[in-house]
This record gives C-alpha cells, structure tokens and sequence, in this order.
C-alpha cells in the first residue's frame, strides 16, 4: 500500500518503485484532477483490479460536467489486464455507463451497493453498544461484519474491500 496519499504523478511511480520482488499484491490510490491523468497513471501500473467508487463533484473544477469526470475516471478501464475486474458503485449515477465500458473492453464487472440488489449488497445495519453490525449479501451468501462506523461512505468503501476479497475467492 501507499504510504501516504502517493496517488499522483510522482507518488504512483515512487509507490510502485518501493514494491519488493517478492511482493504478491499491490494497492495503489489513483488520483485525478484532469484528463489523461488518470490513463497515464494506470498504464505503469496495470491492474488486475480496479475499483471507481463514485463520480461526485470534487474535481468539477478541471471539467465541464460530472459526465467529463466520469470519462476520466473510466480511463483506467482500458489500461486493466486482459481477464482483468472492475468493481463499480451500483447506487452511482454512472454506473451502466461504466459498465458498459467495462464489458465492451472484456473486463469482469462486480458491482456493490448500500441500496440496490447487487453482486455484493448491504441488506441491513443495526447499532449494537459500540459497534455496528453490517448484514452483507456476497454473492447469495449472508455475511456479517462488525464496524466502528457507520456512514454512507464508510459503508461504500467496505463493501468495495469486501468486492476486491470476493473477486480473489
């Protein structure tokens, strides 16, 4: 993993250069604040899995629209290898969009979500003293998970950890 927020021109390479030979999996952040950025970025570091949690407004500043972002972020959906996944946001607005790229590129889609019937979906929370209790469909099978927290983004970035875990079996 990245030490710190090396998801740029200079943390990517420098993430990637710190890898040792015996190194069996890598986890790098991919940042973006224009176009090409992120195509660049993803074709030093070729992923087999690759995961674009939402399209929102943070880096509108460098683009017209969210459709501009959503365009950005898809570049990385070219540079995955062959038999590669993509792991995609159900609830996000772009997600057909994205899978559909996905799919013309002959890239497997598993798609995760807090409110929709998905390859890996949250079916409920519950408060339990200090924790909470996620009850998780994986792949119709019941999992459940004990957090500390439990926002909407918080839940998000689980249930994609948890569409990484299954993607490897």
């Amino acid at each position: 993993k990245s030490p710190h927020s090396f998801n740029n021109k200079f943390g990517v390479p420098l993430s990637i250069s710190n890898l040792k030979r015996d190194t069996e999996y890598g986890v790098f952040e991919i940042g973006m604040d224009k176009r090409g950025e992120i195509d660049n970025l993803s074709r030093i570091v070729l992923p087999e899995i690759a995961i674009i949690t939402n399209i929102s407004k943070a880096h509108l500043k460098n683009f017209k629209n969210l459709t501009g972002i959503a365009n950005a972020k898809a570049e990385i959906i070219n540079n995955i290898s062959e038999g590669g996944n993509i792991i995609l946001n159900k609830d996000d607005k772009f997600h057909n969009f994205l899978t559909n790229k996905a799919i013309k590129k002959g890239i497997n889609v598993t798609s995760f979500s807090c409110k929709k019937n998905a390859d890996i979906f949250l079916i409920s929370r519950k408060k339990i003293k200090n924790f909470y209790r996620l009850r998780v469909n994986v792949k119709n099978k019941i999992f459940y998970f004990d957090v500390k927290y439990s926002t909407n983004n918080f839940i998000n970035n689980i249930l994609a950890c948890i569409s990484v875990i299954s993607t490897l079996n």
